[in-house]
């Protein structure tokens, strides 16, 4: 199973100039940073050009592309370092966006480039794009035409992003040097995603083994017997038993065992976890464990619950 997420932490907004010297009017695109689940990617303007200063922590919003300083600064924060100044036809800018896994356990892999066009599409054609990663490599390499309908195009490598990870990508705009007059005070702005996937592998559970309903009751004293179940595709020796996670609240295991309570040959995991840090509520019809192997890989299952009516 493939979990997809649009990285919203990674969007900026790139201006894309006139012949001949003219100025543009820079516009800026929201950039915060992107949670899922405990999930945080944070992203900054790179180059050192970070507003505000705390960006490693807490993310920024900009422009990754400006004219002036002006245009570059967020409400509270300087002016931007280093603004493009006018363009012209042949020139180059290249501008670093710098990603970080803030506090996931997970690791996510960039692997797909979303990108919103607006304004003058004429230009689209004309703009040159090349994305790099740190290594020198060519994650993509186009114009922004490619992107028209908000086309998300595959990169050429995938970027990990393990635990607190950061990586630098090196955005490459270039203006065709042949542009004639026509596309003077013409504009273009460039929202840009990041498309992030996790692998996550499904596997069979079991809460409350050999009862059926599964019941919970919310809040009571005690502790909920989840089982994971062996097969031939897994062995659950493999797993982390310290890693697993259940329900709402994410509860750690209290204990663990090993042994093949359906009778099917394979040897399965048995876990207990506290009801109260489960952190399961009225109404729920679904329960979730997730275990790592000892590789890292995450392996996820559910089950169908019942609980008292909610009053």
């Amino acid at each position: 199973m493939r979990r997809w997420f649009g990285v919203t932490g990674l969007s900026a907004a790139i201006l894309m100039g006139t012949i001949g010297g003219l100025g543009l009017t820079a516009l800026s695109a929201p950039v915060p940073a992107f949670s899922y689940d405990r999930t945080s990617i944070i992203s900054w303007r790179g180059n050192d050009d970070h507003v505000p200063n705390n960006a490693a922590t807490v993310g920024w919003s900009g422009p990754m592309f400006y004219i002036t300083a002006a245009e570059g600064a967020q409400s509270s924060g300087p002016e931007g370092r280093y603004p493009s100044g006018k363009w012209a036809p042949g020139d180059a800018i290249s501008r670093v966006l710098t990603v970080k896994n803030v506090d996931s356990d997970d690791t996510f892999q960039v692997e797909q480039l979303r990108i919103r066009l607006a304004g003058d599409a004429v230009l689209a054609p004309r703009l040159a794009l090349s994305v790099q990663n740190q290594q020198g490599e060519i994650l993509y390499a186009g114009t922004l035409a490619d992107f028209a309908g908000d086309a998300t195009l595959p990169l050429a490598r995938p970027v990990s992003l393990p635990r607190g990870a950061r990586a630098d990508l090196t955005f490459t705009v270039a203006f065709d040097r042949d542009a004639d007059n026509s596309y003077q005070a013409r504009t273009l702005t460039a929202d840009i995603t990041l498309v992030a996937g996790q692998t996550i592998i499904p596997m069979i559970i079991d809460v409350h083994p050999s009862s059926w309903p599964n019941p919970i009751n919310p809040g009571a004293k005690g502790n909920i017997p989840v089982a994971v179940n062996g097969s031939a595709a897994l062995d659950v020796h493999m797993l982390n038993w310290r890693t697993a996670r259940f329900g709402p609240g994410q509860a750690e295991p209290l204990r663990h065992s090993y042994e093949d309570w359906n009778g099917d040959g394979y040897t399965d995991l048995m876990l207990k976890f506290d009801n109260r840090e489960s952190a399961f509520r009225c109404g729920m019809t679904d329960a979730r464990l997730t275990i790592r192997d000892q590789n890292g890989t995450l392996y996820e299952g559910s089950d169908p619950i019942v609980t008292p009516p909610c009053r």
